[in-house]
């Protein structure tokens, strides 16, 4: 992975040896994500994409089933940190789509973003703060996580010197290494919610609701 025209960061690689070494990656970004972070999950089909949100909500103290809203485009879970919104744009047709469902209310900094596919609608979307690769290797994954902010940088899990004895031991080779650009810093989201003729949306889906303790 390389930062976009312009953009520099911090990259993140990792090696998840199972599905259950995925999920506790994502639980370590979900440690230290904050409200309003936008994160970008890309990788093939059966890459691990709902595997790494499964484990991102579960950290968050969300306990029910977690599936990837393929046919919705979007579910929301509330979180004992505030709304998470998950969203696969996988069937996404047209941008108009993503428009109709009045997807601005879901990035206006009031809870977390974890989109699959988001190359979908890259010219909606633009940069996130925190973009994960995940891929195939061997029977398990190797991530690849790019951060474009301070935030994404602040959500990056830790490496194997800050972390020596991880929780899960299927979680190995987590190193950092800067992707080059002309700064680093807080990116602008180039091209992110271009201007279109206004089009009636359709009201925000209510989240879904858990008991934490």
């Amino acid at each position: 992975m390389v930062a976009a025209p312009g953009q520099s960061g911090i990259v993140t690689r990792c090696i998840a040896a199972d599905a259950a070494a995925t999920e506790a990656l994502g639980a370590r970004v979900a440690a230290r994500c904050a409200r309003g972070t936008r994160i970008h999950l890309d990788g093939e089909l059966g890459a691990g994409k709902t595997t790494f949100a499964r484990g991102f909500l579960h950290a968050l103290g969300y306990a029910d089933k977690v599936c990837s809203p393929t046919y919705t485009l979007v579910e929301s879970y509330q979180t004992r940190v505030g709304p998470v919104f998950h969203f696969d744009l996988y069937r996404l047709k047209s941008a108009q789509e993503l428009e109709v469902m009045g997807f601005r209310d879901y990035f206006d900094g009031s809870g977390i973003c974890l989109v699959e596919w988001a190359e979908r609608a890259k010219s909606l979307l633009g940069t996130p703060d925190l973009h994960v690769l995940l891929q195939p290797q061997g029977t398990g994954r190797a991530l690849e996580f790019a951060a474009h902010t301070a935030s994404g940088r602040a959500a990056l899990p830790q490496t194997d010197l800050d972390n020596p004895s991880p929780r899960h031991t299927g979680v190995t080779g987590c190193v950092e290494t800067p992707i080059t650009g002309a700064s680093v810093g807080d990116a602008p989201r180039s091209g992110q919610f271009g201007a279109g003729e206004e089009v009636k949306r359709e009201p925000r889906r209510r989240a879904r609701t858990e008991e934490f303790q």
